[in-house]
């Protein structure tokens, strides 16, 4: 009852149902209580919404705001007044928080529907995941508060304003922008990596790669133990109930699985982040559901290498098989067995330390701050596993000691038994750069020099893989934005133009590699390729099985492309398009690229090299000096000799080529008749 006594204000929070609108559910409400309040003044209704986060600002101090509605209430001239407007606005304030995230439970409102019906399960999941994010992230604001009063701001400026952004950064509720990154990355997610096996086979060698040579770091016999560990982490279950599945596991290691689980270190953590996060619309449920099936195995997969780790490294410490170093890094002596908190954290440490850390809390400040940034962050997130992996590598190499750079070793090891030299990091961005101005890049010589057995050949450079005919060696590769570029050996503009789409990513692939393949196939005729371009990889992997296998290899003109040697297209064989079906890189094919690039780099070398000659012979006939003849034989004969010497004899260039050449050229600017007049037609053009 505010002023009039008989003058009614009906106040009342209210949602409204989708398909519904505030003024509809607004009639309803009086409809149903005119009769109670026949003399209510009823008011046009203010919709309610959540103010922005850049508004409201991250981390929020509650009991300033307080003071500051206080001191404003006590400058109204009655006490009673003061009173209502202070209850009114710390009210309303208090609901305007509420609604960032799980606090708008706490409103005060009646008859409202809630949640699904349908999943009962999965409600009280979420709702007891967002109660325990609400709870946590006011734990890490006081936390976070106390660690930035131990910055002094004078003496560490820098360190202090980074911190402070960080504050602001993960403690910001998700808003429109991250929304809209979400969905980016959830479409890209489903477009590239969904239902591809190949992908699933490739996140199953990351503890071969880092999680197994890390726990050997700090354990002795650290692969046995992982190898057990990993037998006992198959067929265990997560869900929203908990882990299943455990039977083979002690009770402690029940609860450190169950409790890792829990803590969300045992997680698809990986998957989460490239699936992205749409907003919680009904009408987006089925995709959602869509999107996790199609991730499923990658998330099976994910969850099992932290596991098999997590319990690999709990059974070394409680066995004290931690290494004298490590030991008395976690301050025991050497053999000395850990209790189960201490194995737990251990665990713990070398989970994250090898599956590493994703979301805003450990992206690069430009990617969590800035609106362009946060709009940008999608095509970080698909290279955020090389951005982690080289800061891991980076850390062991500088900061860690001989055990750093052992660990290294065996990390690079493994890669390369697994992808193969061509794996190692960087390497075609080196051999690019290493091999300018050379006929044969460092995959060709390597071949060179290793005996003439074609299987052999293909481990060093591919991987074990190859033995069964495939290469993952492409899935594992680190390299630049120029590489592409610098292995085509394009000018500098396109270079720079290569690795200007590469460094965009994803975007710039959906939206001007694939549609101007596209736009070429259909130029050509070629609709099946034209869709092939078009579609979601798992698709268009299909399609390429089926046409390699049947049609073979041709250019998007139809010209068949061959292996030197061999007529017609070249065709892969049923094993292979069954491989290539799942996503697997045929080794046939990953070979026939590498020759194609290597016969381009070849020719392009010949081709700069006979210009060279044909140079200098042509300053002899405009001088008419023999100087430049002469020293173009020189020069010829210096190519020939290093080719004989090579046994390289296609390389060679004859005398007789560079003056066809020549002549040629000069042909071109003589003032004949047929040139004279075809000036004459170009140039009548443009006046």
């Amino acid at each position: 009852v505010v002023g009039d006594p008989k003058t009614v204000v009906y106040r009342k929070h209210f949602d409204v149902p989708v398909g519904s609108s505030v003024r509809e559910e607004w009639a309803k409400i009086v409809a149903a209580n005119k009769k109670e309040f026949p003399g209510a003044k009823w008011e046009n209704p203010r919709e309610s919404t959540a103010l922005p986060d850049d508004i409201l600002g991250a981390p929020i101090d509650m009991s300033a705001m307080e003071q500051l509605v206080k001191t404003a209430a006590g400058k109204l001239p009655s006490n009673e007044q003061a009173e209502e407007v202070k209850k009114i606005l710390l009210t309303g304030l208090s609901d305007i928080l509420k609604a960032r995230g799980f606090g708008s439970h706490g409103i005060e409102r009646q008859n409202i529907p809630g949640f699904d019906k349908d999943d009962i399960i999965g409600t009280l999941y979420s709702y007891k995941s967002g109660l325990n994010g609400w709870l946590t992230k006011m734990e890490a604001a006081s936390d976070f508060a106390a660690a930035l009063g131990k910055i002094d701001a004078k003496k560490n400026p820098r360190l202090w304003e980074y911190a402070s952004q960080y504050i602001k950064d993960v403690l910001r509720n998700s808003d429109k922008i991250d929304r809209m990154a979400g969905n980016i990355k959830t479409v890209a997610f489903a477009w590239y990596l969904g239902a591809n096996i190949k992908t699933v086979s490739v996140n199953v060698t990351q503890n071969l790669i880092i999680g197994v040579p890390r726990l050997e770091q700090y354990v002795t016999g650290g692969a046995g133990l992982w190898l057990k560990s990993a037998m006992d982490s198959i067929g265990l279950r997560y869900t929203t109930a908990g882990v299943s599945g455990t039977n083979k596991l002690t009770k402690d290691e029940q609860r450190l699985i169950q409790e890792l689980y829990g803590d969300g270190v045992v997680t698809d953590a990986y998957m989460e982040e490239l699936r992205g996060r749409l907003t919680k619309n009904p009408a987006e449920k089925t995709w959602n559901t869509f999107i996790k099936l199609m991730g499923y195995p990658m998330s099976v997969v994910e969850r099992f290498n932290r596991a098999s780790l997590a319990l690999a490294a709990y059974r070394a410490a409680t066995k004290g098989k931690l290494r004298e170093k490590a030991a008395k890094e976690f301050g025991l002596k050497p053999g000395e067995e850990m209790n189960y908190e201490q194995a737990k954290e251990f665990a713990t440490m070398l989970v994250r330390d090898s599956h590493y850390e994703y979301g805003k809390s450990n992206a690069p400040e430009v990617f969590r701050s800035s609106v362009a940034g946060r709009m940008a962050s999608p095509a970080y997130v698909f290279r955020s596993f090389g951005a982690n992996t080289l800061n891991l590598y980076a850390r062991a190499l500088l900061k860690e000691g001989v055990e750093g750079r052992v660990f290294l070793a065996k990390s690079l090891g493994a890669t390369i038994a697994l992808g193969g030299l061509t794996a190692f990091p960087f390497y075609a961005t080196l051999s690019a750069l290493f091999s300018v101005g050379d006929d044969e890049d460092w995959t060709t010589k390597i071949r060179k020099a290793l005996p003439k057995n074609d299987l052999l050949r293909d481990i060093v450079c591919y991987g074990v893989p190859s033995m069964a005919g495939f290469s993952i060696g492409g899935s594992l590769r680190m390299e630049t934005p120029l590489t592409d570029g610098l292995r085509k050996g394009g000018s500098y503009e396109e270079i720079i133009s290569q690795g200007l789409g590469d460094i965009i990513g994803i975007p710039y692939d959906m939206g001007v590699t694939r549609i101007s393949k596209a736009m070429e196939a259909a130029k050509y005729g070629e609709t099946s390729r034209m869709i092939e371009a078009l579609v979601p990889t798992a698709v268009s992997n299909a399609m390429q099985a089926y046409r390699l296998a049947t049609r073979g290899q041709t250019s998007m003109k139809g010209k068949p492309i061959n292996d030197p040697g061999t007529p017609g297209a070249r065709k892969i064989n049923a094993l292979e398009a069954a491989g290539k079906f799942l996503g697997f890189q045929p080794i046939s094919s990953a070979k026939s690229y590498d020759a194609y690039m290597a016969a381009n780099r070849a020719k392009q070398v010949h081709d700069e090299k006979k210009n060279d000659l044909v140079l200098l012979a042509l300053k002899s006939r405009d001088t008419g000096s023999a100087e430049g003849r002469k020293e173009m034989l020189r020069e010829l004969k210096a190519w020939n000799d290093r080719m004989d010497k090579e046994n390289r004899p296609s390389m060679k260039i004859t005398v007789k080529s560079v003056m066809k050449t020549v002549a040629d050229r000069r042909a071109e600017n003589k003032p004949t008749k047929k040139n004279l007049q075809k000036k004459a037609e170009q140039q009548a053009v443009w006046h």
